[in-house]
């Protein structure tokens, strides 16, 4: 016979004709108070709590059992059910599904419909469950202490099978001490891994790599990336930014402001960094590698500006003696551009008046330039500007004679 989620009983009645009975008053909420019956007689269903019928006949006759009746034949049926359901029924070994916590948050529900029909289950919440061995339930919750005796050790299998079978990336140490940060994009967004350890798989959930799983994953790749800093990282084909020593003297400092080595700050000659995302460690660039890199490009380059002055005789375009040989190194200079572009600035002492100054300045500006164009040097232009008294090179009260305001600025660039 089969039958429904319902509680039923047998006994014997003193004719020795066996009966089938819905005893009143189900003892759990929401069992069924009927009963299908299929025999050789026919198929019936019973479904009034105190009524049954004799097994022995058509099954289309049912009675109302009497309480003493039910007393005698199922008394002791009924007591032994009521003391079980009182101790608990859910210690009663069941198996059941459960749908379970997961640390990348709710992941949906779970349906679970048995091959018969007769069970339907739809559980939607963390830990909950539902028996579905053919026991009368409903999906409730169930407590962390029996999901680690049921689950844990299958569970824990699971963590450790997943953690030597899942991709991930790991922030490892860096072997020259320099500070490294990754910026990982999956579906769920993007994740910063900026201390040393963290982890995250590939499809982006957090992870807790171990420590000797990771010196299996990632050993040998530490070890070779830690005996290329060794070998040197100039010694290496990267892009990197310096500062040198300049002969104008200190040039400030230069700041990266991209890539793994933004923020760094060069501010001493011969200091260097990596700008292809390498490294950011600063490291100090000898005149060697530099003549390598730079070497050609440097004598390539134009000379350097340069400002010569020249002196002359008070009231005069002429120039002092100690002045002439000064001449020379002007000519020379200019000789070292090809197409050099030169500016004379004529200057005065403070004797005699303001228009006096003017005209004798430019006398002197004009001078100069002539002696330059006489010399055949290659020149681009020559520019010519007077001050007069005015931009005094030391301060003079008026109608002072002084040999270093009377003098003259050649540039050369």
């Amino acid at each position: 016979m089969r039958f429904a989620a319902s509680l039923l009983v047998f006994g014997l009645l003193t004719a020795c004709s066996s009966q089938i009975v819905v005893i009143p008053g189900a003892p759990l909420e929401g069992a069924s108070t009927s009963v299908n019956v299929q025999s050789e007689k026919g198929d019936y269903t019973l479904n009034e709590q105190g009524y049954g019928f004799y097994t022995g006949f058509v099954p289309n006759t049912r009675y109302r059992v009497d309480e003493a009746d039910l007393k005698r034949d199922f008394g002791p049926s009924i007591d032994s059910m009521q003391e079980i359901i009182a101790a608990g029924l859910p210690e009663i070994p069941h198996s059941y599904v459960v749908l379970l916590h997961h640390k990348s948050g709710p992941l949906g529900s779970l349906l679970f419909d048995s091959a018969d029909g007769s069970m339907h289950h739809l559980l939607d919440q963390p830990a909950q469950a539902a028996f579905i061995d053919g026991y009368p339930d409903k999906p409730k919750p169930v407590d962390g202490g029996q999901l680690q005796r049921d689950f844990g050790p299958a569970l824990a299998a699971l963590r450790d099978t997943l953690k030597t079978q899942r991709s991930y990336l790991m922030l490892l140490e860096s072997p020259d001490g320099s500070a490294s940060k990754v910026l990982f994009h999956a579906r769920q967004g993007a994740t910063l891994l900026e201390n040393v350890g963290e982890s995250i798989t590939l499809d982006g959930l957090p992870h807790d790599a171990e420590q000797t799983l990771a010196e299996t994953d990632f050993g040998a790749s530490k070890e070779a990336t830690k005996k290329i800093l060794d070998d040197g990282l100039p010694k290496l084909s990267h892009s990197y930014a310096a500062i040198m020593e300049s002969p104008l003297g200190p040039i400030g400092e230069a700041e990266i402001l991209e890539g793994q080595a933004m923020g760094v700050i060069l501010d001493q000659p011969g200091q260097a960094v990596i700008i292809d995302g390498y490294s950011n460690k600063i490291f100090t660039l000898d005149e060697a590698q530099y003549q390598r890199d730079f070497g050609a490009s440097a004598e390539a380059m134009p000379p350097l500006p340069v400002t010569l002055t020249l002196y002359f005789k008070s009231g005069s375009a002429k120039l002092t003696k100690d002045t002439l040989a000064i001449m020379q190194v002007i000519l020379e200079e200019i000789r070292k551009r090809p197409a050099a572009d030169i500016t004379i600035s004529g200057f005065t002492d403070t004797v005699k008046s303001d228009q006096y100054n003017n005209q004798l300045s430019l006398q002197r500006s004009e001078a100069v330039a002539a002696l330059i164009r006489k010399s055949g040097v290659p020149l681009q232009e020559i520019s010519i500007a007077a001050y007069g008294k005015d931009l005094l090179a030391i301060q003079t009260p008026d109608n002072t004679a002084e040999e270093m305001n009377r003098r003259v600025e050649i540039s050369i660039r």
